[in-house]
């Protein structure tokens, strides 16, 4: 039927974009999950390949089991590769995997998402705790770098110009 050509063009732009979100949204939750884990357990640290290959894994693990269950699903009802004709068991199968499961899946999804504890307001205040502990570290950081340099100038028998110098963020002294 040719009049259906526009409702089935408008069908695949709306599952675009339905696909593209389900595809993109945990990726853009994933930094701020792993920023959120970090603020509240401070001990550990570079965990983002771990918890990157998490959902990786688990990504591939659910792939792989909705194939497997589909196509044993499709074996019991009795669907024959290369036939032509197949029986109503084998439609209603085809039927229910293709929309009332997955539709029920992510319904079941976005209910878990919904229940998501960074919201734009957690997020800015999220990304705000994590400047300012990156802040403090590498302010830390530069006081240990100094104190070993200074250290380090003292057991050299480093002159003192050289250390005020050094203390002050200055180059040290031609001589």
């Amino acid at each position: 039927v040719p009049s259906s050509l526009p409702v089935f063009l408008t069908m695949c732009v709306l599952m675009g974009f339905s696909v593209a979100t389900v595809f993109l949204l945990p990726w853009s939750m994933l930094p701020d999950v792993i920023d959120d884990f970090a603020l509240r357990h401070p001990s550990c640290k570079d965990l983002e390949p771990l918890f990157f290959s998490g959902y990786a894994f688990c990504s591939k693990l659910a792939g792989g089991l909705s194939v497997g269950l589909s196509t044993m699903i499709l074996q019991v009802v009795g669907y024959k590769a290369g036939a032509c004709n197949h029986g109503d068991e084998v439609v209603t199968a085809l039927v229910v995997l293709f929309s009332p499961a997955p539709v029920t899946l992510l319904l079941i999804g976005m209910g878990i998402f919904h229940t998501y504890p960074v919201n734009e307001r957690n997020g800015l205040e999220l990304k705000q705790q994590k400047y300012e502990q990156t802040k403090e570290s590498s302010q830390n950081q530069n006081c240990q770098q100094t104190l070993s340099s200074l250290v380090l100038m003292t057991q050299n028998q480093t002159d003192f110009t050289t250390v005020i110098h050094h203390l002050a963020g200055y180059p040290p002294p031609q001589l």
